[in-house]
C-alpha cells in the first residue's frame, strides 16, 4: 500500500493531534493513593468476600486508608449495564459473557465440595452418589433456584435430590447446618473458609463429576470511581 498525497500531508498534523490527546489523559506525575477518598462500589458474589476481602481491606488500610470499600449483592439487572452506568466499579463474579468493551480478568478458580454439620449419620458409611440423595439439601440462590449444576450431574445417574431449603447466600446455608442432618454443596474456597473460622462443619468430597468455577472481575475500560 502506498499512501496518497492527502495522506502525507495529513500524517503531521495528525501524529500531534495523537501526541496531545496522550497528553491530556496521562495522570501528572505518580498518583498519591493515600490522598484518595472516595467510595468504590463492587458486586461481588459470597465466594471472593468470603475468601479475598479480608486480604483486600488491609491493603486497603495500608495503602488508601481515606478511601471505603462498598460490596454489594449481585442484582438481576444486566452486569454490563451496571459498569457502563457507572453504577458499580467493579464487577466479580464467575465467569460469563459480558459486552465487548468490558475488561474480564480471571482471579482464581474453586470446585464444589459438600459441608455438613460434624457427625451426621452421613458420614457411618462411604458417600456415594445414592446416600447424597437420602439426606435434605440446602441450596444456595440468590434468585431462589432449589436446582443446580448437582441436580444434572444426579440426573445423569437417574437419581434425584430433595433440596429442603434454599438460601440466598452461602453463609446463611452454613448456619442453617446448625442441629440438622442436611447437606450444603458449595465452593470449596467457602468450606475452608468455614472450617477455618471454627464454624462445627466437615467437609466432604462429592461424589459426582461437577465442573471447576472461574472466578473473574470485570470493568468498563479504564477503573474509575463510582458513585460515593
Amino acid at each position: 500500500m502506498v499512501p496518497t498525497s492527502r495522506a502525507l500531508a495529513l500524517r503531521d498534523a495528525v501524529r500531534g493531534g495523537v501526541e496531545q490527546a496522550i497528553h491530556l489523559l496521562t495522570p501528572a506525575g505518580d498518583i498519591d493513593l493515600s490522598t484518595i477518598n472516595k467510595c468504590f462500589n463492587v458486586r461481588a458474589n459470597d465466594i471472593f468476600i468470603g475468601t479475598i476481602s479480608g486480604h483486600l481491606l488491609q491493603r486497603l488500610s495500608e495503602e488508601m486508608p481515606c478511601a471505603m470499600l462498598r460490596f454489594t449483592a449481585e442484582k438481576d439487572d444486566i452486569d454490563d449495564e451496571a459498569l457502563r452506568s457507572g453504577h458499580i466499579d467493579l464487577f466479580i463474579s464467575t465467569a460469563r459473557k459480558l459486552g465487548p468493551e468490558i475488561r474480564v480478568q480471571p482471579l482464581f478458580t474453586t470446585r464444589f465440595v459438600g459441608i455438613a454439620r460434624a457427625n451426621p449419620p452421613l458420614f457411618n458409611t462411604d458417600v456415594t452418589a445414592e446416600s447424597l440423595t437420602r439426606w435434605g439439601h440446602i441450596n444456595i440462590s440468590r434468585r431462589g433456584k432449589s436446582t443446580g449444576p448437582i441436580d444434572a450431574a444426579l440426573a445423569a445417574s437417574g437419581l434425584n435430590r430433595h433440596v429442603a431449603l434454599v438460601v440466598p447466600t452461602a453463609f446463611a446455608g452454613v448456619f442453617a447446618l446448625h442441629d440438622s442432618d442436611l447437606l450444603l454443596p458449595m465452593p470449596e474456597h467457602l468450606a475452608h473458609t468455614a472450617l477455618r473460622i471454627g464454624v462445627n462443619v466437615r467437609q466432604f468430597s462429592l461424589p459426582v463429576a461437577l465442573a471447576t468455577v472461574v472466578i473473574t472481575q470485570s470493568w468498563q475500560g479504564g477503573l474509575t470511581t463510582g458513585r460515593g
